[in-house]
């Protein structure tokens, strides 16, 4: 059957060709004429796909020959142009599930294009799939390291699928190649503060979840999720202080110290473990307004009263201010209660939206 094949073939009938090949292949499916035969009709007919079918078969039954892999190599690549082209008829088309079929294809067969790598992430990237266009992205990269475009899509996707500790090389390396491009620098501060929260994350992760929290627990709240004060630069040594040992905390609360924002005792402790009650934690809030200059957002209506905050407390200003801004709302009878303790929920939501509102 496989020489009926060839002599049609010969003849230029490719038609006919075929058919006695794959006849021959219901007999013996290895039978290397008859791979060789469709491999080669196929080719005749320019139908590039179906001849690198036939034509990694033949590479997986035949001894390396470098005629041969010269001939596969170039059906190969008409075939990915071929692929290629399909899936963007699909995606004309609206057609997901072809697109994204010849895209894989077409990828696998091409590991070395940098050009289709980023092509088929950027497909599955548009379709919200970024953990899935990451491999192409990387191979793109690993094939170009030089390529800012690869790098760019690799950056973006690890931050989408929040990768931080595996993008933060990359956003330092854009941040220089780019220096008028913020958004690198932006992103590379959102990295670190990433990667240090990772760090503490069992620590971090308990604070939502508590019935109070600790000063070390609010100086990392503070630095984790208002980006502005782990940004901020500052001058001068850090302050001496004697209790943090090895506190889980212990940059965060450096810094915060610095800054001011929760201020040491006299005998320059910190005491991480003591518990804030909402009086306090007003006036930690409105520590960070006035360092970053934004304690005017609102003024305070003279009409503004808390039954059980008399003006000579001594959290009355920051505790009306906290509560004209909506940071720590009134309990449903109206009052304060400076005393009480602050849950961790509660804080975590009134650090979050100061966050906000110093963006």
């Amino acid at each position: 059957m496989a020489l009926r094949g060839w002599a049609a073939l010969t003849r230029g009938d490719t038609l006919r060709a075929p058919e006695y090949f794959q006849e021959a292949l219901k007999l013996a499916p290895q039978h290397v004429g008859a791979l060789a035969g469709l491999m080669e009709t196929y080719r005749a007919r320019q139908d590039w796909i179906p001849a690198l079918v036939y034509a990694e078969k033949l590479e997986a039954t035949l001894a390396p020959s470098p005629d041969f892999a010269q001939e596969a190599d170039l059906i190969r690549r008409r075939a990915v142009e071929a692929m290629v082209e399909q899936a963007r008829v699909a995606r004309r088309q609206g057609d997901v599930a072809q697109a994204t079929h010849w895209y894989r294809q077409a990828a696998a067969r091409a590991l070395a294009d940098a050009r289709l790598q980023l092509e088929v992430g950027d497909w599955f990237r548009s379709l919200g799939q970024a953990q899935e266009a990451l491999p192409y992205y990387q191979l793109a990269h690993q094939n170009d390291p030089d390529d800012i475009q690869a790098l760019r899509r690799l950056a973006e996707a690890l931050v989408e699928t929040r990768q931080w500790l595996q993008a933060r090389p990359l956003l330092e390396r854009l941040a220089r190649s780019e220096p008028s491009q913020r958004r690198w620098a932006e992103l590379l501060q959102t990295a670190d503060l990433e990667v240090q929260r990772s760090a503490v994350s069992t620590e971090y992760q308990q604070i939502e979840r508590a019935p109070y929290v600790t000063r070390g627990q609010v100086a990392a709240m503070l630095y984790l999720e208002i980006p502005r004060i782990a940004q901020e630069p500052l001058s001068g040594p850090p302050p001496i202080i004697l209790d943090l040992e090895d506190h889980w905390a212990r940059t965060f609360i450096q810094k915060v110290a610095a800054m001011g924002l929760i201020p040491l005792f006299d005998n320059h402790t910190f005491q991480p473990h003591r518990v804030v009650q909402r009086g306090e934690f007003a006036f930690i809030l409105y520590n960070v307004l006035r360092y970053f200059r934004r304690d005017d957002l609102v003024k305070v209506p003279a009409g503004l009263t808390v039954p059980d905050v008399s003006p000579l407390h001594r959290y009355y200003g920051p505790i009306r201010y906290a509560v004209a801004l909506g940071l720590l709302p009134l309990e449903p009878d109206g009052t304060f209660r400076p005393g009480q303790n602050v849950s961790g929920s509660q804080a975590l939501r009134a650090i979050q939206s100061l966050g906000n509102l110093l963006r």
